[in-house]
């Protein structure tokens, strides 16, 4: 009996509880709290065709929590239940607009504008996000001279790796290829808001050293047989490292028996011909024309994978792109963290540097915590599909400064 008057008493207490004030199925589009607004680029050309694209965040529920502090007691406000618009299902009445009124449509925004920025805040009654500026340029019109990089995948095959080595065919290395020129071209990514045609251009080679033809295009496939990894690695600077002049070596092979968890052996530029600040972040030997430059290892003249690292494009993009000089976009602290300069990591205005901590394509900002769309071939974990105005510069320094980045066509 006393059991039931107890199951009795908590029922009538419960009853009697006040319903929660928030209810985030009933206020979903209503009583928005805070509004997160973020572009696409920190840059846009002004060109009527290039875009920068918005991520918009609504807060609709609102936690307040209080610590202690001695006598004191500290408020603070926890935003939660947020909602993520991109190009559907905005409630209406939650806009973004420029600063001076403008309504922007289907979350992009483009532009002829003579000005040199442009303001945007998302609203929704009397809350207002805060301001996101984006510089605006004229895009360059000056004719670039096109570069052009014989590129060699040497598949190194061993026992052990004998089908991981065996599957990739020419299909794929030209599929490496072509996103790689449509990268540097500006056409993987329609109306990419800072980016233009670089003229870098990487071409696979159809022969050897020798002037013999290459059973397939781009690739030399050496296989060895029973030997291990160092045996491997031995072969490789004994006989596959081709004239750095004539061709970029890209070897595919286990150089060690825990080479797939580590990250792919590749090297920035060391030496350079000209003021080296002129590539900031990197640190460069000067060298006069035509002095001797001693290689030391295949990553002078070269990238290695592993098989595991070369089942997808972005991983090969990005490391390619350390090879001419790109820097990362991650920010991270501890040892061997990146040099932040004025909030940049990677030396280029017109790309986001992002934290660690948060994974996948929509990357949190170093600078303001917001999320922002990442499409950027240095930032980690994206699609890889953007060569920022910045960035093509620097590789357009390596390759006109770097005297083991450079081709003879």
């Amino acid at each position: 009996m006393k059991r039931i008057y107890l199951y009795i008493t908590l029922i009538l207490a419960l009853l009697a509880c006040e319903k929660e004030p928030y209810d985030r199925f009933e206020n979903e589009y209503n009583g928005i709290a805070k509004l997160e607004l973020s572009a696409s680029s920190t840059h846009l050309f002004t060109n009527g065709v290039a875009e920068v694209e918005f991520v918009l965040s609504a807060y609709y529920g609102i936690d307040i929590t209080e610590k202690f502090y001695g006598d004191g007691v500290i408020k603070d406000t926890i935003y939660r239940d947020t909602v993520k618009y991109r190009m559907r299902n905005l409630p209406e009445g939650l806009d973004i607009y420029t600063e001076s009124g403008d309504k922007v449509e289907n979350f992009k925004y483009s532009t002829e504008s003579s000005d040199s920025e442009v303001t945007f805040y998302a609203k929704s009654g009397d809350v207002e996000s805060e301001r996101v500026s984006v510089i605006l340029e004229a895009a360059p019109k000056e004719e670039l001279t096109e570069y052009v990089i014989p590129v060699v995948f040497h598949m190194v095959e061993t026992d052990s790796q004998e089908k991981a080595i065996g599957n990739f065919k020419e299909e794929k290395v030209k599929a490496v290829i072509e996103s790689l020129n449509k990268a540097f071209a500006n056409t993987a990514k329609a109306n990419a808001p800072h980016s233009i045609d670089q003229k870098v251009r990487f071409e696979l080679v159809s022969v050897d050293p020798t002037g013999n033809k290459l059973s397939e295009l781009g690739i030399n496939r050496v296989q060895l047989g029973d030997v291990d990894e160092a045996e491997a690695l031995s072969y490789l600077n004994e006989n596959l490292m081709w004239d750095h002049n004539l061709y970029l070596n890209i070897w595919v092979c286990k150089t060690s028996p825990w080479a797939q968890y580590y990250d792919p052996e590749v090297e920035a530029p060391t030496h350079i011909m000209a003021d080296p600040s002129i590539i900031p972040g990197l640190d460069l030997i000067q060298v006069e024309e035509g002095d001797a430059i001693e290689i030391t290892d295949p990553t002078d003249i070269g990238l290695i994978f592993a098989p595991s690292h070369f089942q997808e494009n972005s991983t090969i993009i990005a490391s390619i792109g350390k090879y001419f000089g790109l820097l990362p976009t991650i920010f991270y602290t501890g040892w061997g963290a990146p040099t932040v300069v004025d909030g940049d990591v990677d030396y280029c205005a017109d790309t986001y540097s992002w934290n660690r901590g948060s994974m996948g394509i929509w990357k949190t900002t170093k600078d303001d915590n917001k999320v922002m769309k990442s499409v950027n071939i240095m930032d980690d974990n994206s699609i890889g599909s953007v060569v920022s105005y910045h960035q093509g510069q620097r590789v357009r320094n390596v390759l006109e400064h770097c005297p083991l980045r450079q081709y003879s066509n």
